[in-house]
């Protein structure tokens, strides 16, 4: 089956839109909620939790996964697994490289993403006479899980955040959070006309679709029952709250510690 792995339960906008994509395959999400946010993490212990996340879901049957958190994908890389991992910082780099009119591209993300460098080298990789401009945004992740999409006060505190960005020219924005994208509209208005907003969430689905269409064999080996499982690592009333609002209707999460010594 198809695992996803995520800090939290910010990735569920990235499994609603997969699960839309390729409905007939099954699917099973893990969202480290009992170690989130990872804002602050150090990039070594977000390592070993990423590490940890893999191989729960290896345990369940995963036979590709793909990494919905921008801060879990500076941290691992192909090596990691004995089976495809993807990750959602290589698509969404390559989009903003080749969409960048004059490679100037802004990025706003957790604290331990912004540290990592792994955006940077990776446009780099691809455009190097870009530059990327990113600073840390703690406060958006807060006010996405607490639905407060339309405030003003989110309005304000976005706006400054892309002053930032604005000032220094940029043309292009990546917004690196999973929970990011139930801001999106209010991002996007902040950014102005001018700048194009990358869409993580899809960067990756079309990134999985295009994967799974090149490796027919893994693609023949899924199952296709049309099922999936939610899991988090600390099931509460605010995560199965936090879990409507990203993947826009309830469903049923269920806590890993109870099916698994994880």
């Amino acid at each position: 089956m198809i695992g996803l792995l995520d800090s939290g339960t910010g990735g569920l906008c990235a499994a609603r839109q997969i699960k839309e994509t390729l409905p007939e395959y099954d699917f099973i999400y893990f969202g480290d909620t009992a170690r989130s946010p990872c804002d602050n993490r150090s990039l070594p212990l977000l390592r070993k939790i990423a590490l940890e996340g893999l191989d729960f879901l290896s345990r369940k049957g995963a036979a590709v996964i793909v990494v919905t958190c921008h801060s879990f994908s500076a941290v691992l890389d192909e090596k990691d697994s004995n089976f495809p991992l993807l990750n959602i910082v290589s698509p969404s780099a390559e989009q903003a490289a080749q969409q960048s009119r004059k490679g100037r591209i802004g990025l706003i993300g957790p604290r331990s993403l912004v540290e990592s460098g792994i955006y940077e080298k990776k446009i780099r990789s691809i455009r190097p006479d870009a530059k990327l401009i990113s600073i840390p945004a703690p406060l958006l992740m807060p006010l996405a899980e607490e639905a407060w999409i339309k405030h003003p006060e989110t309005n304000r505190i976005v706006k400054k955040y892309l002053h930032y960005l604005k000032v220094r020219q940029t043309d292009t924005l990546i917004p690196a959070s999973g929970s990011y994208a139930v801001l999106a509209k209010t991002i996007g208005q902040k950014a102005g006309k001018r700048v194009r907003c990358i869409d993580p969430v899809f960067a990756v689905c079309d990134h999985l679709k295009s994967y799974l269409k090149n490796h027919p064999d893994l693609l023949a080996s899924l199952p296709q029952n049309g099922s999936s499982r939610y899991y988090v690592s600390d099931l509460s009333a605010f995560y199965q709250k936090t879990a409507k609002i990203m993947f826009g209707k309830n469903i049923f999460l269920e806590d890993a510690g109870k099916y698994d010594s994880f």
